[in-house]
């Protein structure tokens, strides 16, 4: 996957995860709606969890996809960096 191309991904994600902590399913069918075939979600997941930027919690013990303080200030930088 080229550079810019996961970070695209990885801006839409933190998006989604701004609004409201996330399960799989309906973050995964955003991501299809949004970039019109199914993304690698999973490996983009798996990228901000282990550099801090969004972190798996309990919702009524079910696991949700949340953003970090840390994803915050990357999304930022992304938006920042967009408008220039």
């Amino acid at each position: 996957m080229a550079f810019e191309r996961k970070f695209q991904l990885v801006k839409a994600v933190l998006l989604k995860l701004e609004k409201k902590p996330m399960r799989w399913t309906p973050l995964l069918k955003a991501m299809i709606q949004e970039c019109g075939s199914p993304p690698r979600l999973y490996y983009t997941l798996k990228f901000l969890e282990k550099n801090g930027f969004a972190e798996k919690i309990l919702i009524k013990d079910k696991p949700h996809w949340n953003i970090t303080p840390k994803g915050r200030e990357l999304l930022k930088a992304l938006l920042f960096d967009a408008k220039n």
